[in-house]
C-alpha cells in the first residue's frame, strides 16, 4: 500500500499508532488478545519441545506476542494520558514512564523469583510453562482494566 507521494503505508497501518486513533481503546484489548495467543503458543511450543527447545521453535509465537505488544504500546501513552489538560500533560507522562519502567522492574522481578522456587522441584519446561500462565493472568487483568481508559486518544494540539 503505497500513498500518493509514494511512501510505503504497510507499517503504518499494521501498527498500534495508526490504528490506536481510529480505533482508541479497542486496539489495546485486540494487542492484548494477541499477546495472549502468542504466549498461549509459547506454552504449547515450550511443552511439546521440552529441553530440545530451540530459538526458532519459539519464533512464531513470539512474533505473534512481539505484534501484540506492538498494537499495545504504540497508542498506550495517548489513550491513559487522553483526559489530561495541556497543562498537566507533562507531569502526567513523566510520572507514567517513571510507573511504566517500575512495574516492568517488578514483573520481571515477581516472575523470575517464581521460576527460580520452582525450577528445582518441577524442573525447566513446568517452571517456564507456569510463569507463562502467571503473565497471561496479568495480562487479563490487564485487558479487564483497559476498559477504565478513555476510549479515545487525546487530539493533538500545538501551541
Amino acid at each position: 500500500m503505497i500513498d500518493r507521494a509514494g511512501v510505503n503505508l504497510a507499517p503504518r497501518v499494521l501498527s498500534g499508532a495508526w490504528l490506536g486513533p481510529k480505533l482508541g481503546r479497542h486496539v489495546l484489548h485486540g494487542g492484548l488478545s494477541v499477546l495472549g495467543l502468542g504466549l498461549v503458543g509459547m506454552w504449547w511450543t515450550v511443552g511439546h519441545f521440552g529441553m530440545g527447545l530451540s530459538g526458532w521453535d519459539l519464533a512464531p509465537s513470539t512474533l505473534v506476542a512481539g505484534v501484540g505488544t506492538g498494537l499495545i504500546f504504540a497508542p498506550l501513552f495517548d489513550l491513559i494520558l487522553a483526559d489530561l489538560d495541556d497543562s498537566e500533560v507533562g507531569t502526567g507522562s513523566g510520572v507514567l514512564n517513571a510507573l511504566q519502567q517500575f512495574g516492568g522492574a517488578i514483573g520481571v522481578a515477581v516472575l523470575g523469583t517464581i521460576f527460580f522456587q520452582l525450577v528445582p522441584e518441577d524442573g525447566w519446561v513446568e517452571s517456564t510453562q507456569t510463569v507463562i500462565w502467571v503473565s497471561l493472568g496479568c495480562y487479563a487483568v490487564s485487558f479487564l482494566t483497559v476498559f477504565l481508559l478513555p476510549m479515545r486518544a487525546r487530539e493533538e494540539s500545538f501551541h
